[in-house]
C-alpha cells in the first residue's frame, strides 16, 4: 500500500479476513491504541450536548454525539468571520454532513463531496453543492484555493493513506488567505470492540497529537471527547453484541427504548465528566 498512514498496522477491516488476519487486525490496535493512548500537550476538552435526546430515527451513540456537536460547533460566526463557508468534505457519502452544516451556519453554504463510489442522491444535488468520485490518489488535488471548511466524518479510518489527507489538508490551511477550519470526526480506541473489524484503525490520543503537529502555526486545536463509558456501554448492548450472537439489531426491535437509552447514557457521561471517549471531533480553527 502506497501513501503514509497514521499505524504501520495495514489490515483491512473493511475486507474478508480469515483467522490470522483477524488476530492481527484486533491485537495490533489493541497495542496500538494501548501505545498511543496519552494526548501529550494536546488539548484536550468534552461535549455533552444541552439536549442528550435523539428526536427522530436510532442513530449510533457515535453519530448522535457527532451531529450534536456540529450543531453547536460555531458555523455561524466562522461563516461571518469567513465570508461564507466553503465546505469540502472526503468520505461524504449522500452528503447529508453537507446539509447538517448549512442549517448550523444558517445560510446557503458552497458544498464539495468527494468518496470513493458514487451515490443515487448524487444526480439531484442541493444548490451550491457538487459531488465527484475519488480514488485516493492526490488529496491536495481535489482542494479548491478557496475551500475553508475541511471536514469528516467517520472516514479517515477507512483511508489506506490517512496521514497524506490530514497533511494535503494542513498544507491547504497554512496557504488559506483567511479563516479555515477543520472538523475530522473520528473512532476512539473504544470503537475496536464496539466496530470489530472496521476501516484500517482507530485515533488513540497520541495520534491525535500527532495530526495535531501538522497544523499552521497559530492555529488552535483541540481533541473533543464525544461521550464517554455509558455511551460505549450502550453501543455495546444495542448494537455489536446483538450482531455477534446473530440476533437482530435492538434498535430495530424497540427504537423508543433505544431513544430513552441514549439520553440516560448522555446525561451520565456529561455527569461523570471523565472517562473514555466514545468518539473524537477533532477541531482546528485558523485566522479566527
Amino acid at each position: 500500500m502506497s501513501g503514509h498512514s497514521t499505524s504501520r498496522l495495514r489490515v483491512n477491516g473493511d475486507v474478508p479476513l480469515g483467522l490470522a488476519g483477524k488476530l492481527g487486525y484486533l491485537a495490533g490496535n489493541a497495542l496500538r491504541n494501548l501505545a498511543f493512548d496519552r494526548p501529550g500537550t494536546l488539548v484536550v476538552e468534552r461535549f455533552a450536548p444541552t439536549d442528550p435526546g435523539v428526536a427522530a430515527g436510532t442513530p449510533s451513540p457515535s453519530r448522535a454525539l457527532c451531529e450534536a456537536h456540529l450543531a453547536t460547533v460555531g458555523l455561524a460566526e466562522f461563516a461571518r468571520a469567513a465570508g461564507g463557508v466553503r465546505m469540502h468534505e472526503m468520505g461524504c457519502g449522500s452528503g447529508r454532513a453537507g446539509r447538517l452544516a448549512a442549517a448550523a451556519a444558517r445560510t446557503a453554504i458552497r458544498y464539495r463531496g468527494f468518496d470513493v463510489a458514487a451515490r443515487d442522491s448524487w444526480s439531484t444535488p442541493p444548490q451550491g453543492a457538487a459531488f465527484a468520485t475519488f480514488d485516493g490518489a492526490d488529496f491536495a488535488a481535489t482542494i479548491a484555493p478557496d475551500d475553508n471548511f475541511f471536514f469528516s466524518q467517520s472516514a479517515a479510518e477507512h483511508i489506506p493513506a490517512d496521514l497524506d489527507y490530514f497533511a494535503a489538508v494542513a498544507r491547504a490551511c497554512a496557504a488559506a488567505s483567511g479563516p479555515t477550519l477543520q472538523i475530522h470526526y473520528l473512532p476512539s480506541a473504544a470503537c475496536l470492540r464496539l466496530y470489530l473489524f472496521h476501516g484500517y484503525r482507530q485515533y488513540p490520543a497520541g495520534v491525535l497529537a500527532r495530526l495535531a503537529r501538522l497544523q499552521p502555526a497559530g492555529a488552535r486545536v483541540a481533541a473533543v471527547a464525544l461521550g464517554g463509558p455509558a455511551a460505549v456501554a450502550l453501543h455495546w448492548r444495542w448494537i455489536t453484541w446483538p450482531a455477534l450472537r446473530g440476533r437482530p439489531d435492538r434498535r430495530d426491535v424497540d427504537p423508543a427504548g433505544y431513544r430513552a437509552a441514549f439520553r440516560a447514557a448522555a446525561e451520565r457521561d456529561a455527569a461523570r465528566g471523565r472517562g473514555a471517549p466514545a468518539f473524537w471531533a477533532f477541531v482546528v480553527r485558523a485566522g479566527f
